[in-house]
């Protein structure tokens, strides 16, 4: 068999993606990638993937990214491939999370000429990654190399810059497996990528002297949104929360293990007179983070007035993000640092008998208390599932939740036991949420666990054909029929369409899906069951589980909105 030829094009872009970070690359097949897939598998230093459906290669990338906190590429052929990135990919804008696409086009004169596989590629989805680049075939010989270079490197510094987030690359090739040109790199030459040094955003002890002296005895509410786990910024605000003026709000997938915090704002804010809430009305929120799931909490701060917000840390370049209406200030700083020196300052010049904390606190407390009471005392349904669930997963565990009432579930229930908690919930789409965390279980130490409503299992069924899912892979799908969420909302619960164009009941066989992709199944129907099976996964398993829950003909909508009602009524 003859020897290929690698592009130029291919063997710079695959070597300078080792050079940047980047170790695992999700590759598509195509003919028009062929030069692409073939560079890039003999490139030293880079785990290939292979994943035929380019959506679920996406969502993929997207959750091996996002738990190994480094740049992951995804490589398509030419025409339509590439839109089927577009899901994730604006996940991973609003997450920061830094995916390198790579798609191989057609020559510049081919497009929109009747030739197969061509569409408009270049910018094609420029509303949402923070650059898109092109690499055209058409470039006088002595400057292509030169050109493919600097345009990688610039598209590399893009998406690690400060926030990082994803980037598109085009890449032309005239004839995919032939020969582009007779010049030759030699392997130092593509190694030497561009650097830029931006400076580390500093805070003075001046500018902190500044800024707390506008904040002494000020009541102040930290609010933490979507965030992976955080060493440096957990233990600053531990050191923060100590102080009485300051309360702390987070969620589940905020990943604040062992951080003295509100949750349940949503459940707490029902909960709460008219009254109450006055008394808790902050002068200050500092907001960290990405987007939170409480409606109730963005509309409270929404209609209060006269406090200030100020959002601590990185915006997307050219956007202001105002989603509580009441921005003041955008300080990018390194967070820690920043919450560390206040703390400290603040420590010293404010009055330390000031109770907005320990009133945050004592009706949070008072709150999980009523809701754990209520949750004892209902029957097999939702609601009591996913409280089982946290409650009884081994706490080793990383935790994916699926978008709709699943990660609504489980801010009620106890996320701090474990390692961090994840939710696709920058555009908070249903159709990735198992090819996500799949792809945070194959580069995973730990043992992975979805949590996953019967529709979302059905969007994303795709998700379960990649052919290397890890052994210590589990999903829980909690089968009720359809999208639950729309039994719940006011917007959709009373409208006679609901179940039929809506909530979408399935017939599916779970137990034949599960055995079909070689996953061992568990049917469970009480609690009794799913304790066993959280039991079972304190031992390693030798093939990916699949955990049907079924709580068909239960008035899950009913529980959940029982709940609310009687905390708003006081009758818990």
């Amino acid at each position: 068999m003859p020897e290929t030829t690698v592009q130029p094009a291919a063997r710079i872009i695959a070597a300078l993606l080792v050079s940047y970070g980047v170790k695992n690359v999700i590759v598509s097949p195509g003919t028009r990638n062929a030069p692409l897939i073939v560079a890039l598998a003999r490139q030293e230093g880079l785990t290939l993937h292979s994943i035929i459906d380019e959506r679920t290669a996406g969502f993929v990338g997207l959750g091996m990214s996002g738990r190994l906190f480094e740049p992951v590429a995804l490589v398509c052929t030419s025409g339509t491939a590439v839109l089927n990135y577009a899901p994730a990919i604006a996940e991973a804008n609003y997450r920061n999370i830094p995916l390198i696409i790579v798609s191989a086009d057609r020559p510049l004169r081919w497009i929109d000429q009747d030739d197969s596989q061509t569409i408009r590629q270049n910018g094609v989805l420029h509303q949402i990654v923070r650059g898109s680049f092109d690499i055209s075939s058409d470039i006088d010989i002595l400057d292509y190399e030169w050109t493919v270079k600097r345009t990688v490197c610039q598209a590399m510094l893009t998406a690690m810059g400060r926030p990082k987030g994803p980037v598109h690359i085009n890449v032309r090739f005239d004839n995919p497996l032939g020969k582009l040109c007779d010049v030759v790199d030699t392997p130092n030459d593509i190694l030497r990528n561009i650097q830029a040094i931006s400076p580390t955003p500093r805070i003075s002890r001046q500018d902190i002297n500044l800024l707390g002296r506008s904040l002494i005895n000020k009541k102040i509410l930290i609010i933490v949104g979507t965030n992976p786990p955080d060493d440096r910024l957990t233990k600053s605000l531990k050191i923060i929360s100590q102080n009485s003026q300051i309360g702390i709000i987070g969620e589940a997938q905020s990943n604040m293990r062992g951080v003295k915090c509100v949750g349940s704002a949503d459940a707490l804010l029902v909960s709460l007179t008219e009254q109450e809430k006055h008394e808790l009305l902050p002068d200050v929120v500092f907001s960290i983070g990405g987007s939170v799931v409480s409606q109730s909490l963005k509309q409270w701060l929404r209609s209060c007035e006269k406090y200030e917000h100020w959002f601590l840390g990185a915006m997307r370049e050219s956007e202001l993000v105002d989603c509580f209406q009441h921005l003041t200030q955008v300080l990018d700083v390194d967070v820690p640092v920043f919450l560390s020196m206040l703390a400290g300052y603040l420590r010293k010049h404010s009055d330390k008998t000031m109770d907005y904390a320990a009133i945050w606190h004592n009706k949070y407390e008072n709150l999980q208390r009523r809701v754990k009471q209520y949750i004892s005392s209902i029957g097999w349904c939702d609601l009591k599932v996913v409280h089982g669930l946290f409650e009884n997963l081994p706490p080793e565990v990383n935790l994916h939740l699926s978008n709709g009432m699943s990660i609504r579930y489980a801010q009620l229930s106890a996320y701090q036991r474990y390692h961090r908690v994840d939710c696709n919930r920058g555009c908070s789409g249903i159709e990735g949420s198992t090819s996500t965390a799949i792809g945070a279980s194959i580069r995973s130490k730990r043992p992975t666990v979805l949590i996953s409503g019967d529709m979302s299992a059905r969007y994303d069924i795709g998700g379960m054909a990649v052919s290397n899912m890890a052994d210590n892979f589990t999903m829980f799908v909690i089968n009720n029929g359809g999208g639950d969420i729309f039994r719940v909302i006011n917007n959709t619960r009373h409208l006679q369409e609901r179940e039929e164009f809506m909530a979408v009941g399935t017939s599916d066989d779970f137990r034949e899906i599960a055995n079909a992709f070689g996953m061992q199944y568990f049917y469970i129907d009480n609690i009794s069951e799913l304790k066993k099976v959280c039991d079972k996964m304190r031992q390693h398993h030798s093939v990916p589980w699949f955990c049907e829950v079924d709580t068909r003909n239960v008035e899950n909508a009913v529980q959940y909105q029982n709940l609310y009602k009687q905390l708003k009524e006081n009758l818990l």
